[in-house]
């Protein structure tokens, strides 16, 4: 059960971006591109404005999400850097199979390798497994079960634009 309800940010064809208590969270739905990113950057900024330690943050590429440009992929490690004194962890879930998840494997790879994070980042195939791993990352402010629900709620937003 969700203390608040979560704060959706944006919600597109594209991407959402939404916030849950001290977790960040983005989901790539089809084209990621620079400007998005940069939208995803400016709305999960609020975040970061306070002195908060131990924000954590979770990203799902959705099996339909194409792969991002060179350009959008450095946006993207920029985004992952900017604020790693206040990040305890992160997490990128991957759906589908085959060779469409081995290739988006390989670019959440490349990315955390550009971005030189100073937290914890892991890719996994689900949120369920994610929220294990980021609910004590948070120190243990978040429960598994709240950052399931609270991801979920964050997916399903309507459309904003």
């Amino acid at each position: 059960m969700l203390l608040e309800p979560p704060r959706i940010y944006e919600s597109t064809v594209d991407h959402a971006v939404g916030t849950y208590r001290q977790m960040v969270m983005t989901t790539w739905r089809c084209r990621v591109t620079p400007e998005a990113v940069l939208s995803v950057r400016r709305r999960s900024e609020a975040s970061f404005a306070s002195d908060a330690k131990g924000i954590v943050f979770l990203v799902v590429v959705e099996e339909s999400a194409q792969s991002p440009s060179k350009d959008a992929r450095q946006s993207l490690a920029e985004l992952l850097r900017a604020h790693s004194e206040q990040i305890a962890g992160g997490a990128m879930i991957f759906e589908g199979s085959g060779f469409r998840a081995a290739a988006v494997r390989s670019v959440a790879t490349s990315m955390a390798i550009l971005a030189r994070t100073e937290y914890a980042f892991k890719v996994f195939p689900s949120v369920e497994n994610a929220a294990i791993w980021l609910g004590p990352l948070s120190g243990n402010v978040l429960a598994p079960d709240e950052i399931v629900e609270a991801a979920q709620a964050i997916r399903n937003a309507r459309l904003t634009g």
